[in-house]
């Protein structure tokens, strides 16, 4: 547990550089990093003397942010969860029925570039009728369906 603690006491001292006395009163997991609970001593802004200060840290691989309230800590840990790639959405269905679809229009376009109207094979115009039925289908099919939350 002494390797996470590092990141969090180094996140308050690189947000607030005259924060000392910091103290971790407690940590969890939480996705690829963790959510601490900090008490430090700083200067007031507005009298000069120190003062204790509570803080919630949330640290991830994608993500660094602290909290002052518990709201403001639920919303932290909400942008750290909602924090994604491109490469989140890819599966390997997605990408062998693209590389599929892509071999199939491409054939298709090909045959109707180089070759008379009426030497198209029927097969092929089905091939291609099917692959778009399918892909707007499955548009229609995702904006109609209600996603569920977790």
């Amino acid at each position: 547990m002494k390797e996470n603690k590092s990141p969090v006491i180094s996140y308050i001292k690189s947000s607030k550089p005259s924060s000392s006395s910091h103290r971790i009163l407690s940590q969890d997991g939480y996705l690829d990093g963790s959510v601490a609970q900090v008490q430090f001593k700083d200067r007031d802004s507005k009298s000069g003397n120190w003062q204790d200060y509570m803080l919630w840290v949330v640290i991830t691989k994608k993500h660094e942010g602290s909290a002052d309230t518990e709201s403001q800590l639920i919303q932290q840990m909400q942008i750290a969860a909602s924090r994604k790639t491109i490469f989140n959405n890819l599966n390997f269905t997605s990408i062998v029925c693209a590389f599929i679809s892509f071999v199939i229009i491409s054939s298709f376009i090909y045959l109707v570039l180089f070759r008379p109207a009426d030497n198209i094979p029927e097969y092929m115009k089905n091939l291609m009728f099917t692959v778009i039925a399918f892909y707007f289908g499955r548009i229609v099919q995702d904006k109609a369906s209600p996603r569920e939350e977790s």
